[in-house]
Order: structure tokens, then sequence, then C-alpha cells
């Protein structure tokens, strides 16, 4: 998955939002890289649903696509609501 800068916070909002869940292994740029702090998450690896994707804070050059699907199973009504709700919340848009 193919971010700027948000592979941390799109990673955290994943975990936050499905059970079992967890980021595993971040990695930082290294020092001295000229256009990001070693600060900077360069590599966010996480598990969804057993699966391990890794989200990349790669540059501005190949803006966020809908490349990547997640396809969930839900009990009731409610619970997708709510999930959809939250990935939408803050600006995010229906497609």
């Amino acid at each position: 998955m193919w971010f700027d800068t948000q592979a941390l916070d799109a990673a955290t909002c994943y975990t936050d939002l499905f059970p079992n869940s967890v980021i595993g292994s971040v990695t930082r740029y290294p020092a001295g890289h000229p256009e990001r702090s070693e600060d900077d998450a360069l590599t966010v690896g996480f598990t969804l649903f057993g699966q391990q994707p890794v989200a990349l804070n790669g540059a501005p050059q190949f803006p966020h696509s809908e490349a990547v699907s997640f396809m969930v199973s839900f009990d009731t009504q409610e619970e997708l609501d709510s999930v959809w709700d939250s990935l939408i919340a803050d600006g995010g848009e229906e497609s």
C-alpha cells in the first residue's frame, strides 16, 4: 500500500478498527535522507485478518489509489455501518 507520509496513520486506523489486528514492524528512513527525517516511518508491517500487508511511505509521485481492497464479512448491518462510517469519517469518501 503506497503512501506519501500516511503509512503509519493508515495501519493504525485499520488495526484500531478491526479486532485481532496489530502493527508489527516499523522501519524508519535512514539518517541523512534528503527529504525525510529518521523519525519518519518508511514501512509499516501489520496483521489484518491473518494477512500481513505492508504500508510504504514512498513519495508523492504515485498517488494513493484503490489498487488494494479488503473483503470483510459482518454478522449484522449495524456492524458494517459502523465500520463504513469510521472509514469515511474525517474526509473519507465512498467509492
